[in-house]
């Protein structure tokens, strides 16, 4: 999976990450601008290994976070497997659900397609037992 991460302080920023305890790595979020508004850098990869120890540290959601995250559909891997089912019979129920538990507005639930793809965001794998 690619992920994108934002710094919160600056349109360059620089840090050491720990992956492991003789591996720190540095990473540099850079591709900011300061005109004609603000924007600031980005740090991309697809090391899960690093992902994990971005997502540990102590600056992770202070100096910098998550922007976007995106599945390589190339690579095989078990995130369907890691996903957590949740059983619904009606898809309006699904999308109350989605709106009480995890915050999603109800006009990003149009149908049953959207309701299923907003899931599979947010890890949880939504099951119809009708069906």
């Amino acid at each position: 999976m690619l992920k994108i991460y934002e710094s919160l302080v600056n349109f360059y920023f620089a840090t050491n990450i720990k992956v492991k305890k003789d591996d720190i790595r540095r990473i540099e979020f850079s591709g900011g601008i300061r005109q004609p508004r603000e924007v600031y850098g980005t740090f991309t990869t697809n090391d899960k290994e690093l992902q994990e120890a971005i997502e540990k540290d102590k600056g992770y959601g202070k100096k910098f976070k998550l922007k976007a995250e995106y599945k390589n559909p190339n690579q095989d891997d078990d995130d369907e497997e890691s996903l957590e089912e949740k059983e619904f019979s009606t898809v309006t129920e699904a999308k109350e659900w989605l709106n009480k538990e995890k915050g999603v507005g109800l006009n990003k639930l149009p149908n049953k397609t959207a309701v299923l793809k907003e899931a599979e965001s947010l890890g949880v794998k939504i099951l119809f037992p009708t069906e």
